[in-house]
């Protein structure tokens, strides 16, 4: 059984396009591991769109074609989907990833596919290929959905796979030069991105914020395997700044602890960023961050109000962060920083303390940190998409997939939405003059205050 693993991305989608799809490569080096014939389609990296993509169908004749990825690219999937259908009608389709795994059913009503993969997909996706090639019934694979004479089958999550058995991943198969060579990132990590580098010390996230969704079950790769991988990776793409791109990377302070001491003693010579915790970040863990190499950690806070945060489920407070990002420049650690707008109780006093608190990170030691402040977007499987739609927002997954089409979101803030995208922009275009101020060398004058007019 030849599989076609498509990318189904837009490449003006800049940063999204230029991040390196390691979920299609572990697919790929599980499979190949287990006797399959796997081949990777990255339209991105050639810009390609849907003529290109179907001569190369025609070119290489796959037995099925699968896509995956966020549920934002679920429509350019779709529509690739029924012009591969037209033209190769007896090939196969199968749908994964986020875009699929919390609405499968969705997915079969929108798209001519056979199959969608709920979960992770290493072990279904060979039990699928395994049987097909065998003539087999693919009836009651599990984490395999289909539909049969109208019916829909829902056969739950794929089995996690062991990490540690995931072979290196096959990377003569993609043109790396298209993800090391960003050069949208800012300075001052311009000395170390070229070339950048990627990495995933595991899956999942051990916490369950409302907003938020996960198909991975929470767990890492041994210490062994990580090390045995990074120094492969080193040695062959020579990385100078390394993306560790772990959904929450330093959940666990003892683990974190032991990786920074680990990686000191490799002395690679890449600087590096990742994920931080704000309830487990401290003085302890920025000092082993920042001997080990790191040079920016993303520090989440999402809202300014603790009653906000609890109802997110977030398990962190104002005060905590507050202290994690002295402690991060007091380490000589860039603290990237998010929030967003658009929760269920926000109201004036809270949208101008979270906007204050984030613009406040900037300072003329700190110009190049990345404040990131948008509008709250519900997606399928997140604790929030299941209140909105008991709220009655919406009637079921297809009425929220035509919303999301249209350009109408599901918004639960008392906010109007309109008001709420001219703050997210107004604190943007703040957020840029403040940067440049202080790059250009300006001192900061006090605390920023934000306020609504």
């Amino acid at each position: 059984m030849k599989l076609l693993l498509i990318n189904p991305i837009l490449p003006e989608l800049f940063s999204r396009a230029h991040t390196l799809p390691l979920g299609y490569l572990s697919l790929d080096a599980w499979l190949t591991k287990h006797g399959h014939e796997v081949d990777l389609l990255f339209p991105e990296q050639h810009l390609w769109r849907g003529p290109q993509i179907l001569d190369y169908i025609d070119k290489n004749r796959p037995d099925m074609i699968g896509m995956g990825g966020c549920f934002d690219w679920l429509n350019v999937g779709a529509h690739l989907s029924y012009l591969i259908r037209q033209r190769f009608p007896d090939t196969k389709q199968i749908f994964g990833g986020i875009m699929a795994s919390p609405n499968p059913k969705l997915c079969f009503q929108i798209a001519p596919i056979d199959y969608v993969c709920c979960g992770e997909g290493e072990i279904a996706l060979q039990k699928l290929l395994d049987a097909l090639d065998k003539g087999e019934s693919t009836e009651n694979i599990q984490g395999i959905c289909y539909v049969k004479d109208g019916k829909f089958f829902d056969r739950g999550r794929g089995e996690p796979v062991d990490l540690d058995e995931i072979p290196e991943f096959n990377w003569d198969k993609i043109n790396m030069a298209h993800y090391a060579y960003n050069w949208q990132l800012k300075s001052p990590l311009l000395p170390y991105q070229s070339p950048l580098g990627f990495f995933i010390t595991g899956r999942g996230c051990p916490y369950n914020c409302n907003f938020c969704f996960s198909i991975q079950k929470y767990r890492r790769l041994s210490f062994e395997k990580i090390f045995e991988h990074l120094d492969s990776y080193v040695e062959r793409f020579k990385p100078r700044f390394m993306a560790f791109n772990d959904d929450t990377f330093c959940a666990s302070h003892k683990w974190t602890l032991e990786f920074c001491e680990r990686l000191k003693e490799k002395s690679y010579g890449f600087k590096y960023s990742c994920s931080g915790r704000v309830n487990t970040f401290n003085e302890g863990m920025a000092k082993a961050l920042k001997e080990s190499g790191c040079a920016v950690v993303h520090l989440a806070l999402e809202n300014a109000d603790n009653e906000i945060l609890k109802r997110m489920n977030k398990k962190i407070t104002v005060e905590q962060f507050l202290e994690c990002i002295k402690i991060a420049k007091g380490f000589g650690l860039i603290p990237n920083v998010s929030a967003m707008l658009g929760q269920p109780g926000e109201s004036k006093e809270t949208i101008e303390k979270t906007a204050s608190i984030i613009l406040d990170v900037l300072d003329e030691s700190n110009p190049w940190a990345t404040i990131s402040y948008f509008l709250l977007r519900i997606y399928p499987g997140s604790p929030l998409y299941k209140e909105a739609k008991a709220s009655g927002f919406f009637k079921d997954d297809l009425e929220f997939y035509q919303r999301h089409l249209a350009g109408k979101p599901i918004w639960m803030c008392g906010i109007p939405i309109e008001k709420a995208k001219s703050i997210v922009g107004n604190v943007g275009n703040i957020i840029q003059k403040l940067s440049h101020a202080y790059m250009s060398g300006s001192k900061k004058q006090g605390s920023i205050k934000f306020t609504l007019n």
